[in-house]
Order: C-alpha cells, then structure tokens, then sequence
C-alpha cells in the first residue's frame, strides 16, 4: 500500500484568519490528493490547534478556533485523531 506521510506545522491562533485558513486549505489538498493516488494517510504535526474535550477525552482546553479548521479537515476527510482513540494513554502525544 502506497502511504503519504504529512508533516507540518500549523500557524499560531493569533495568526491573521487568512493564513490559517490557507495553511487547513493546502492540509486538505494534500489529503485529497493522496486519496486520488489511493495512498494511506498519516499525518503528524504540530497543529497549534486546541480540539476540546468533546474530541480528546480529558483535554483540558476549549476548542478553539485553529481546532475548528483542523476538525473540518479531519470530518470531511474521515480521518481518525490517534490521540482520541484508546491507543493513546495521555492526552499529548508526541
């Protein structure tokens, strides 16, 4: 099986919204893309996105909105939050 590994660092929450969103915007590009090569997606990085607890049992912070773009993102893709699955024992993974 073909795979694409994404490795990225997300822009800070402060960031002007343009940035942030063109950043999520070429996240999901690349997803899309590997899809049509029908390659396995794994991504890593720091996304500097808060996703809540409603996501990541346990997360003491709010969603935020860098969260929002990277949840958009993830439900449109049917991607999986490794850190919200019971692989996981903490809330941060590194």
């Amino acid at each position: 099986m073909r795979v694409r590994l994404i490795n990225g660092y997300g822009p800070q929450e402060k960031d002007k919204v343009d940035k942030r969103e063109v950043f999520y915007k070429k996240l999901d590009e690349e997803i899309i893309t590997a899809k049509m090569v029908d390659a396995g997606i794994l991504i890593e990085m720091d996304a500097n996105s808060n996703i809540g607890a409603d996501n990541i049992k346990g997360d003491k912070h709010e969603l935020s909105d860098n969260g929002k773009l990277l949840l958009t993102v993830i439900e449109r893709n049917n991607l999986i939050i490794v850190n919200a699955t019971k692989l996981c024992k903490g809330i941060i993974t590194r």
